[in-house]
């Protein structure tokens, strides 16, 4: 039996947050050309050294233009993407906002906007989310999964 990364050689770690505010989410709408238009929690890659708390406040600050604390984990994902080469493994996490300042958004965003839990499944039920992995994580949001931080940072 061989393991997951001899089999994938490769394994790409993502971060994505759900940014509960008022009972809205915030959600960003994508301006890459194979996915323009569709919305997504923020997320992104985790960098080479970065932790993945750092690299989380780090993508939602680039991505919706404001500061957060992440307060818990939501799920953990693994997948191929189609155009990606190797194995990606997706940390979602639930975060709040610090502050009510908005920076500028990263050149990949177009917008970024709150919604209530019915309007994302509206978006889920028009195909208006990016992948396949922002449909399972509405489900998450939709049934409050929680997990404590404490079970992936080290002792």
């Amino acid at each position: 039996m061989s393991t997951i990364l001899e089999k994938s050689k490769i394994v790409n770690i993502i971060c994505s947050i759900v940014i509960e505010n008022d009972n809205k989410y915030l959600l960003v709408k994508e301006a890459k050309e194979t996915v323009k238009g569709l919305w997504n929690f923020p997320s992104g890659k985790v960098e080479f050294n970065e932790d993945l708390i750092s690299a989380t406040k780090r993508e939602a600050l680039e991505e919706t233009g404001y500061k957060c604390d992440i307060t818990d984990l939501m799920s953990i994902y693994y997948f191929y993407w189609d155009d990606m080469i190797g194995l990606t493994v997706r940390f979602n996490f639930w975060g709040k906002l610090n502050n009510i300042k908005k920076n500028p958004l990263a050149d990949d965003i177009i917008e970024s906007d709150w919604f209530t839990l019915e309007e994302i499944e509206k978006l889920a039920k028009e195909n208006k989310l990016r992948h396949k992995t922002t449909y399972k994580q509405l489900n998450d949001l939709k049934e409050n999964i929680r997990y404590p931080l404490s079970i992936i940072k080290a002792p």
